[in-house]
């Protein structure tokens, strides 16, 4: 059994000192049932599909985050277009720092 690919969504990943350590994919659809005249399902159809993933980071050195910018896009080939729209840094004692992106 194999472990699930970890998907920089966001290309952040890149910046030096910054390591993906997880991601979720947050998707999204709506639904709609037509029901025969006895009341049961006779169709069900699903659209409005929506990915709205985040990502997490450990920040392993020295970060510059000059760089990053709140809605670039980051096309992904096998699954399409992505686009930061949130960036935290989140600090505890006793643990390391870390850095959560999201978007859609």
């Amino acid at each position: 059994m194999a472990f699930k690919t970890k998907q920089d969504y966001y290309g952040l990943g890149q910046i030096s000192g910054l390591v993906l350590i997880g991601t979720t994919e947050n998707k999204s659809a709506s639904t709609v049932e037509a029901q025969g005249e006895d009341g049961f399902v006779v169709a069900t159809e699903m659209f409005g599909v929506r990915s709205a993933p985040s990502c997490e980071y450990i920040i392993t050195g020295n970060v510059d985050i000059s760089n990053v910018r709140f809605g670039s896009i980051t096309t992904l080939s096998n699954l399409g277009n992505f686009v930061l729209t949130n960036f935290e840094i989140n600090t505890s004692a006793g643990s390391a720092p870390t850095v959560s992106a999201s978007g859609s």
